[in-house]
């Protein structure tokens, strides 16, 4: 028996209402719930950095409240302020010496003292001098604390902290009064 072909005739406007609400359905999804589902995603990845940041923070508070407790009873002693002097012309081969000592007991190694040769006329009362040193940040900030108790200090110029692989390299300038 020959099949036979259901001919379902479907009106041509009918078909159009359907392309149309499909058409419709599918800008509502791209339009809509595609760029709000990334940026439910992108909340999610920042509740979860927030909510590490905040264990992080739980974490660290008991550390940070024993660091306040130990700095408010401890009294910062006060910089040492010694009588300004001068040193002799003379004498200023000491100051070498002076300053490998201080980076010695600081922690620090000492590599080179060079004095300003051009600040050093028969009428200059200040000779400049450039430091190089080699260590950690706490031990530079003691030999800071140690050079502010040198007497013929009058200021310190330069401070350049750089970065190496080993260790840090801390470049100082002081200006020393003279006689």
């Amino acid at each position: 028996m020959p099949e036979q072909k259901m001919n379902i005739k479907i009106p041509k406007h009918s078909i159009i209402y359907l392309l149309v609400c499909l058409s419709g359905v599918l800008v509502f999804i791209v339009l809509g719930i595609i760029p709000n589902s990334i940026s439910l995603a992108g909340f999610d990845k920042k509740i979860k950095e927030t909510r590490s940041l905040l264990q992080e923070q739980k974490n660290l508070l008991p550390i940070y409240q024993t660091l306040i407790k130990d700095i408010e009873s401890k009294k910062s002693p006060a910089l040492p302020m010694p009588e300004k002097s001068a040193i002799s012309k003379g004498d200023s081969t000491q100051i070498f010496e002076t300053f490998r000592e201080l980076a010695k007991k600081s922690g620090l190694e000492t590599l080179s003292i060079v004095p300003d040769l051009k600040s050093l006329s028969d009428s200059s009362k200040s000779l400049s001098v450039s430091m190089a040193f080699k260590g950690e940040y706490f031990d530079f900030r003691n030999l800071l604390m140690h050079i502010s108790e040198i007497p013929y200090l009058e200021h310190i110029e330069l401070i350049d902290i750089q970065q190496t692989p080993d260790a840090k390299e801390f470049r100082i300038k002081v200006w020393l009064s003279l006689t």
